[in-house]
């Protein structure tokens, strides 16, 4: 992984900050192409979620299976990330290489508050 990655999936949040004032590339990808996004989303890490969505990550990037942040939130039951996802125009009805959207993700683990948000 990446250290930017490593950074965001373990909460480090000064250490996130430090990298991208100092140029780290916020849309790098690891080798299932999952960009910074993806991995603090699924991690749950929501100050981070933030902080890469107001330097300008890109919230519709799709990794090597055509899964975006909302994909993966969506998939684990993480709410307050799918909200903030939606809020920043991540699209809902984007599909992976399967076809799925967000919305089958969350119906598929029965993540009830995840079908609410996303069928608002």
């Amino acid at each position: 992984f990446p250290v930017l990655h490593l950074a965001a999936a373990n909460g480090y949040t000064n250490i996130v900050k430090l990298l991208l004032d100092n140029n780290a590339d916020i849309n790098a990808v690891d080798y299932t192409g999952q960009t910074v996004l993806h991995t603090a989303a699924s991690k749950g890490q929501l100050d981070i979620v933030k902080m890469l969505i107001a330097r300008k990550a890109n919230v519709n990037a799709t990794d090597k299976y055509g899964r975006t942040a909302l994909h993966m939130t969506a998939m684990r039951g993480l709410d307050a990330i799918v909200k903030i996802l939606i809020e920043n125009k991540a699209d809902i009805n984007a599909v992976d290489k399967n076809g799925k959207t967000a919305l089958q993700f969350a119906s598929a683990r029965n993540n009830e508050s995840v079908i609410k948000i996303l069928t608002r």
